[in-house]
């Protein structure tokens, strides 16, 4: 949610650096996660001054465009071809000169050069307002004070006053922090002030000129409906306090009807509708569903096929919008728009939330009412809008408030002893800090005791319920960091299992971090478009009954996907050197039983080093992620367990396989691009999957020891040989290891060569040797005689053929 600060200060009076304002935002729970400070004279350039049109005539080759000669305090007049109607002789103007660069309010760079129109030279431009980015306005160029002094800097014309946006993330228990009353709330019980709410003394009825039904079928859907009629208003433009404001939080402004419901929306947090009341048909409103399958066009144009499931708010005979979530486009407010009936109501939250997230309509509206508003506050909001579109759009509140709210919501009653308050915290809180505290708050105390208070909990807190909550809301004013802790240490001793397998994890998440990976965190759901069943073994995909989200109805079989839609995301933000991994559970179907399993997921793109003065350039490939992969695999342990093997999958254009005791235990492999391009992705993706769980069963207890460095030299041998290129490096290695030479320290390959003067189907390997004895001074004679014994085994089991 963004909110304005200036807009903020109309609530309460406070005047803090927005530093501070952030600190007591996040005390209370209300987390900001970014501020951004702005200015009316950011985006001016100096090279925009005032201007005096000394004189105007008219383009001999265009009726629209005049010539204008412009003083702007410099040797010479500057002639400006201009074509808007309301330019004249002896007005002050803002005149970008040549060499300018504008922003507009769509953000569109504009760079004024010389030019010639229709033949005539043009030394600069005469600006309005929309050009230079104040506003939405093009009726004409701006005319500016005739006070003002010719040849000064546009900006030293404007209010200078500095704003800053807010960002503060809400959670789901929060809906009454989802408005500028709601933060004015929490500010003011920190500082110990008041809040200024918005006066309806001036609310009367002028004439009841109409009288509207309001039957709700589905009570359970709208508990409350409260409506009434405006009439002979005059649909138009806002006011400029009134965009500015809106501009502020990113929310454009429409007319000044939408505007207003908008306005109050964002002050109080309950949305409001407003209907073009001549649509309504037989002056009725009924709230009810409609059948499965019934087409509604909303205010967007965009159709949609119920499901039978939605609040729809319908008339005498058709619907008129989807409750709480968006309008039809049968009864949008516009220009021709005299009369109109303006919506306040409580909606079910869940109902809302569904009918949203199927239909992907997720609106300002909707946002609010998922997070629950204030049921008996509908009536007040309404005289709020109607007050303020009777100031800006005129008219006449012409019918009774309508209410149909047969059965109220009370409001919730806790009681709490202070002792329980002081238990919970673990220090000792004053009880008249902790009454003024729920005053401020504004929560009745009913009862107030010298052991416990009754406490009567406001309806638009809907997540406080218990006793807990009571404290929870004392704690984050009263502040959780005066709460003090005592010397006395307590803790609870794992699960040994569990605590091993934690111990596993951090290990690994350790490690990729160091090597600069990222953890991502994805959900278990996804598109079906992207999953295809193994036709294999029966395995099927896991789907949902009733989605909420038709798009993210079917649980991932497999960790590709997850990672594939977050290199999407970033490569759009043009970052495509990634390196990622997540742990998380996949989900599939062998015949009639749902089985999950739990993986590690890592995904390599890019460059694993960039161009620079030292070195190339060099491109991620199949090693680099295998260095990774393998590195893994010897925290576990026992990697004399672990066997790979050339294997196949529909997912990779070449796949490597590890098994431990005939069981899979990882994968690696490069993404097959079919399945890259239908994330957007045109750039080879290197991805692994290790199965967490089996990595965890082959692990061994073990304790780090310091092995002394033997204190007799080692010696080297080389090997080249010719093999069929199916054969891997890890069949050499297990043929050589096998003979269970304990001198023998290492193998390392540091040749691979296919192509001229060889075999097509052989390829050579260079291999290189490491022997060493702990106990004394190898001979060449022994060490030979073993590297002869290896020979002997690659020419019988693999069928080298060793260069000698």
């Amino acid at each position: 949610m963004l909110i304005s600060y200036n807009w903020l200060k109309d609530y309460i009076d406070i005047d803090l650096p927005i530093e501070q304002v952030e600190e007591i935002l996040t005390n209370t729970g209300l987390e900001v996660e970014g501020i951004e400070k702005i200015s009316a004279s950011e985006n001016i350039p100096d090279e925009l001054v005032v201007g005096y049109i000394n004189s105007v005539e008219k383009h001999p080759d265009a009726d629209k465009l005049t010539i204008c000669k412009v003083d702007i305090n410099t040797d010479e007049y500057l002639q400006i071809i201009c074509g808007a109607s309301n330019v004249a002789k002896g007005q002050k103007v803002a005149v970008a000169t040549v060499g300018a660069t504008l922003t507009s309010n769509k953000g569109e760079k504009i760079k004024i050069k010389k030019a010639k129109l229709r033949g005539v030279l043009s030394q600069g431009m005469i600006c309005a307002e929309d050009e230079i980015g104040l506003s939405d306005s093009h009726d004409g160029i701006m005319v500016l004070d005739d006070k003002l002094k010719t040849g000064i800097p546009f900006k030293e014309t404007l209010d200078t006053k500095e704003d800053a946006v807010i960002e503060i993330a809400i959670t789901p228990n929060r809906g009454d922090a989802i408005s500028y009353l709601g933060v004015a709330r929490d500010i003011a019980a920190m500082l110990h002030k008041k809040i200024n709410y918005p006066s309806l003394k001036k609310f009367s009825i002028e004439e009841k000129k109409y009288d509207v039904e309001v039957k709700i079928d589905e009570r359970e859907l709208c508990p409350r409906y409260s409506g009434l009629v405006i009439s002979d208003v005059k649909v138009g433009e806002s006011p400029d306090w009134l965009k500015e404001k809106l501009n502020s939080i990113g929310n454009n402004p429409v007319n000044n009807i939408v505007d207003a419901c908008n306005f109050v929306m964002f002050e109080t947090g309950q949305p409001l509708h407003a209907f073009d009341f001549d649509i309504i048909e037989d002056k009725k409103i009924v709230v009810k569903k409609l059948e499965k399958g019934t087409t509604f066009i909303t205010l967007d144009d965009s159709k949609v096929e119920l499901n039978g499931e939605e609040i729809m708010i319908c008339d005498g005979k058709k619907a008129v919008a989807m409750g709480g979530v968006m309008g039809g486009v049968n009864s949008i407010v516009n220009e021709n728009t005299t009369n109109i009936f303006l919506e306040s109501a409580f909606f079910n939250p869940t109902a809302i939330r569904k009918a949203s997230k199927k239909h992907a309509f997720l609106t300002d509206a909707a946002y609010r009412f998922e997070r629950t508003t204030d049921p008996n506050n509908t009536v007040d909001v309404l005289k709020r809008v109607s007050l303020l579109i009777k100031e800006i759009a005129g008219g006449k509140i012409s019918s009774e408030i309508i209410d149909n709210y047969p059965q109220k919501i009370e409001e919730q009653e806790i009681e709490i002893s202070f002792d329980f308050i002081n238990t919970v915290v673990g220090n000792i809180i004053p009880k008249e800090t902790v009454i003024k505290i729920l005053e401020s708050l504004e929560y009745k105390i009913e009862q107030k005791g010298n052991e416990k208070i009754k406490i009567i909990v406001p309806t638009y807190r809907a997540d406080v319920l218990r006793d807990v909550d009571i404290i929870e809301e004392i704690l984050r004013i009263y502040s959780y960091n005066k709460i003090e802790f005592n010397e006395q240490v307590k803790s609870v001793l794992p699960n040994e299992e569990l605590s091993s397998k934690l111990k596993l994890g951090n290990s690994i998440s350790n490690y990729l971090t160091a090597k600069g990976f990222f953890e991502i965190l994805t959900p278990s759901f996804t598109n079906s478009k992207y999953l295809k069943d193994e036709e294999d073994g029966g395995i099927q995909s896991v789907t949902t009954i009733n989605a909420v989200n038709t798009n993210l109805a079917t649980l991932r079989n497999t960790f590709v996907l997850s990672g594939l839609e977050t290199i999407s995301f970033n490569k759009k933000r043009g970052n495509s050197d990634l390196k990622f991994y997540e742990f998380g559970k996949t989900y599939f179907k062998i015949n009639e039983n749902y089985i999950e399993e739990e993986k590690l997921g890592i995904w390599i793109t890019g460059s694993q080093t960039k161009a620079n003065w030292y070195t190339e350039e060099k491109k991620t490939d199949i090693y680099y992620l295998k260095l990774y992969v393998d590195n893994i695999l010897r925290k576990a342990g026992n990697t004399k367990k672990i066997k790979q093997k050339n294997s196949k999958d529909k997912n990779f254009i070449y796949c490597l396989e590890y098994k431990a005791d005939k069981k899979k235990i990882a994968k690696i492999g490069l993404i097959h691009p079919e399945i890259t391009k239908r994330f957007d992705i045109d750039f080879e993706v290197f991805f692994a999957e290790i199965d967490y769980k089996k990595l965890g069963e082959i692990k061994e207890s073990k304790t780090t020891k310091y092995v002394k460095p033997s204190k007799y030299p080692s010696m080297t041998r080389d090997i080249s040989m010719e093999l069929d290129k199916k054969l891997t490096y890890e069949e050499i290695k297990n043929n050589i290891y096998k003979l269970n030479f304990n001198i023998l320290k290492e193998i390392n390959i540091f040749d691979v060569y296919e192509g001229d003067n060889i075999d097509k189907e052989k390829k050579s390997y260079a291999i290189r040797m490491k022997f060493q004895d702990d106990k004394k001074t190898l001979k060449d004679e022994q060490v030979d005689k073993i590297v002869l014994q290896i020979i002997n085994v690659l020419e019988k089991e693999i069928n080298a053929i060793v260069r000698k």
